[in-house]
């Protein structure tokens, strides 16, 4: 049992590391572009950006939550999986070309190319296919329990992306936005490529297809299906205040908007890399020690949560208008009325993974369906009279009523009491500063 305690803190403490270099590099691959390219050029990112993530959503089919999920249990053979992933693949890139073909052929423009370039689709389509890849095999990683090594890649593609938009910014300031946003994607396209060769080459398991039965498909997509629902309710919670704000306000408030989002949900880096490493070692049915170990490491989590979400409220004023220019003061306030609700939202994206290990999917619906629910009315009754500032509002009652929601389920679900889960006691500090002195040597 200890061997199991240790690993899991050595493998936490590893990922965070990457975890927050990643962040690094991001946050300032954020503020380069929005001096490169200015309110509307990064306004025009976002929604390809956001347009992209949504289509995938919509064609994933929950792949990625069903290889995560059924690689990591042993249900299926890996072969198997992997002619799934890539048929699902192919069914996406079919889907967005005909749905392109569909949206010029009504509006005279493309879904993903929305800026001024004559080749515009292609790129568009070049992401799109970027990204399909990279959730494909950032699910075939976390599935290996290679969680360190996919945060490595990941940082290194983010670090590599900062140097190239650094020089830009100092050396080559050209002021095309069109060239930054094909910088932008051909780091993404990279990063897919690694993905691929490294994963087979780590496993020593080779790109082979297998058949498919009947079965596989239904035992696979009985998961996911439920899955991709659930995904594609809550992304719309995260993204429909982007269209409602670029309707009413247009991309100038869109990019001042997106920028305060994009900031304010740098405080799920590390939720997100918990859920990572929960989902698929509680699918693999890892014991109750290690459970409660997990809920140690939450309420600790959740200090540092608290502490970061204060020093960014504090700083917000100084830091945004210096980093990303005046242009972007205005992200200033939207950016603070999202942090309550992004805080409590971590409860939401940590429970949602220990609940789909469990199998429980009908638990992180309900929670969906609640937080757009409560997204769409906030956004119909507050943007088009208070534009930027309502959407912010909106998003973060939305988002602490599904973190709470998720949290007295988990409670319910475990049998405790709901303070017992968020607030740190006298072992978990001990816990912390054991680890501490693990890992500056001071054992």
């Amino acid at each position: 049992m200890a061997m199991k305690t240790k690993g899991l803190g050595d493998l936490l403490a590893g990922n965070i590391i990457f975890r927050s270099l990643n962040i690094a590099c991001t946050v300032l691959i954020t503020f380069l572009l929005t001096r490169l390219m200015g309110t509307g050029g990064y306004g025009v990112l976002s929604l390809l950006v956001a347009n992209a993530a949504i289509f995938n959503l919509l064609t994933c089919l929950g792949a990625e939550s069903g290889i995560t999920y059924h690689y990591a249990s042993g249900i299926q053979r890996k072969s198997s999986l992997f002619s799934i992933a890539y048929l699902v693949i192919l069914f996406q890139i079919a889907m967005i070309v005909l749905a392109e073909g569909i949206y010029h052929a009504f509006s005279g423009q493309y879904f993903l190319g929305e800026w001024n370039e004559d080749n515009s689709l292609l790129w568009g389509l070049l992401y799109f296919v970027s990204i399909v890849i990279i959730d494909k095999y950032q699910a075939f990683f976390n599935a290996a329990h290679l969680y360190t090594m996919v945060n490595r890649i990941i940082f290194l593609a983010s670090l590599l992306s900062l140097l190239v938009f650094f020089y830009c910014y100092f050396f080559y300031p050209s002021g095309n936005d069109a060239l930054y946003l094909k910088i932008f994607i051909l780091a993404s396209v990279l990063q897919a490529a690694y993905m691929v060769l490294a994963f087979h080459q780590k496993t020593k398991q080779p790109l082979s297809f297998g058949r498919i039965e009947k079965s596989n498909w239904k035992v696979f997509f009985s998961y996911s299906i439920i899955v991709l629902i659930t995904n594609i309710i809550q992304f719309l919670a995260y993204r429909v205040d982007y269209w409602f704000v670029d309707y009413f306000h247009g991309k100038e408030q869109l990019g001042i908007y997106s920028l305060a989002v994009k900031l304010g949900q740098v405080l799920w880096i590390l939720p997100l890399l918990m859920a990572g490493i929960l989902f698929p070692r509680i699918a693999a049915d890892k014991t109750e020690e290690e459970e409660t170990i997990w809920l140690k490491l939450i309420r600790v989590a959740n200090v540092f949560f608290l502490i970061a979400a204060a020093l960014a409220a504090l700083l917000a004023g100084w830091i945004i208008p210096m980093m990303a220019g005046k242009a972007f003061s205005e992200s200033v306030i939207p950016f603070i009325y999202l942090l309550p609700g992004l805080l409590f939202f971590c409860f939401n994206i940590i429970f949602a993974a220990y609940f789909a290990g469990k199998g429980l999917l009908k638990i992180n619906l309900a929670g969906s369906v609640l937080c757009l629910s409560l997204v769409l009315i906030g956004d119909f009754l507050l943007i088009p009279h208070f534009g930027i500032k309502g959407a912010a509002i909106a998003s973060s009652l939305a988002y602490t009523a599904a973190g709470i929601h998720h949290l007295y389920r988990f409670a319910s679900y475990k049998k405790l009491p709901v303070l017992s889960v968020v607030i740190i006691n006298r072992d978990d500090w001990n816990a912390v500063t054991h680890y501490l002195r693990k890992y500056t040597g001071r054992t």
